[in-house]
Parts: C-alpha cells; structure tokens; sequence
C-alpha cells in the first residue's frame, strides 16, 4: 500500500512537471513571436544558440536508510573515498545545450542539460565478527550510478559598469526541472538486487560569469554556478532497503560558446 501511494505521488509530481514546462515553453514561444519583428530591426536583441560543457564538483549530504537497512551509513565515492559519515562528494561531467534570446543587456535561454554520473557507495549497518563471508563483514552494500538530465531555464543581466573591450561580466538565476536516473545495485544480508529508478525535483540556482568577446557574431563564455540538484530517493529493493538524501548540490564550472545570429 505504501509503494503504491509513493508511485502514485511521484506520477503525480512528474505531471505537475511537465505541466509546468509546458507553461514555461509557452510563455517563451509567446515571447519569440511578438519580438521576432523587433529584433529584426534592432541590431541589440535576437537569438543564439550556445553549447556548453560542465566539470562539477558534486556533494551529497545527510544521506538516510531506513526499512531492512540499519544504521550506521557510511557514504563515499569513486573520487572521494574517505569513510567518515553520510556525506561524500564526487567529480561529475556534463553538456548543455541552450536557445537564447538577448535583449540589450539581459539573456534568457532555455537548455537540456545531461550529468554523467555520480558515483554514490554506501556501507551499511556494523560488522558481524562471526560473517567473515559476508562481503568485508558488512550486512548491507549499495552503490548508486546517478544520471541527471534536465530542462532549465536561465535569466543573465550584463554588468555595465564591469564591461571592458573583451569582457562582458554577467549575473544569473537558474530554474531546473531534474530528472535523476538512477541504477541502483544493492545488497541486505544475502538479498542482491539490481534495478533502475527515477527520482524527480525542481531546482534554482545561481551564478557569476562573463562573455569573452571574439567576433560579431561569436562570444566565448565561462561561469560558475550553484545548483540545488533536489533529493535521492531509492527503495524498496532488496528485502526493503531503503536510502534517501534531500541534499544533493553541485558547483559547476561552465564552458560555453554564444552563436548570435
């Protein structure tokens, strides 16, 4: 009954997501149409294209397990293998790619975004001296390879009073429908199972940056930003595992080229 009610709340929630991208998307083909004619005439609106790369450094906290799984919960990751508490953090890449609007000195941009990946492992529960067979005396293991891709929407203000000739400083806000694709494999005991998962938030976020001007119509970028990545949620799985953080962020760093047409 339980799991019923969880998948009942997480298709709701991906409805009222998709519900709220649709209104999004409308809002900004509204917006296209009625400053096509406009842009066209003035030389500081219109379009662009810009593709990004991400590097993030990623940190998940207050990790939590609960049903079959006992604490003490031990997180670590691929890059980060200190074994300490529920916290951990790892190197993540990614890609964006976005359609702007500019308008004097203010840029809008819808992007799809993908992350690859987060490497999240946890010991769980306190060794049994008498299960020396039991994988390093543990009674419970998982790991977790977290896939994010997203759509986002971007408002940037240039600063007039930082630009120089080659620079053009700017300041952001984020919002960001995630996705997390989760493949989880999990040990309880002698229960192993491996599965994939869902987990779904929206986001904000914020950032500095600045423009590096090359030509008339090209414009390199690079940024930093924080971005709240929302929770992680996995379970039941194996013999009613559960694990879940509401704390996931990340700090990227971001390689971008602005194409104006």
């Amino acid at each position: 009954m339980g799991s019923e009610m969880c998948i009942r709340d997480r298709i709701k929630r991906v409805h009222m997501l998709k519900v709220f991208w649709l209104k999004v998307l409308a809002v900004l083909v509204f917006l296209v149409i009625t400053n096509s004619s406009y842009a066209s005439q003035n030389k500081d609106s219109g379009f662009y294209i810009s593709p990004k790369l991400i590097v993030a450094h990623s940190s998940l906290r207050n990790g939590q397990v609960k049903g079959s799984y006992q604490e003490p919960l031990i997180l670590y990751s691929d890059q980060n293998h200190d074994k300490n508490d529920n916290n951990t953090s790892d190197i993540v890449g990614g890609a964006l790619l976005s359609l702007g609007y500019y308008n004097d000195n203010w840029r809008a941009e819808l992007s799809y975004s993908y992350r690859y990946r987060f490497d999240l492992n946890g010991d769980v529960g306190e060794p049994d001296p008498n299960e020396y067979h039991n994988h390093n005396n543990l009674p419970g293991r998982f790991r977790l390879d977290i896939n994010t891709q997203s759509v986002r929407f971007d408002l940037y203000y240039s600063i007039s009073a930082l630009q120089t000739e080659s620079l053009k400083p700017f300041v952001g806000v984020s919002i960001e429908s995630l996705q997390h694709n989760i493949l989880a494999k999990v040990r309880n005991a002698y229960n192993y199972t491996e599965e994939n998962t869902d987990s779904s938030s929206v986001s904000l976020g914020f950032g500095v940056g600045t423009e590096v001007i090359w030509t008339k119509n090209m414009n390199f970028t690079i940024s930093l930003q924080y971005i709240d990545l929302g929770d992680i949620n996995i379970g039941p799985q194996s013999d009613n595992a559960y694990f879940s953080s509401d704390s996931f962020d990340t700090l990227d760093l971001m390689f971008g080229v602005n194409y104006y047409f």
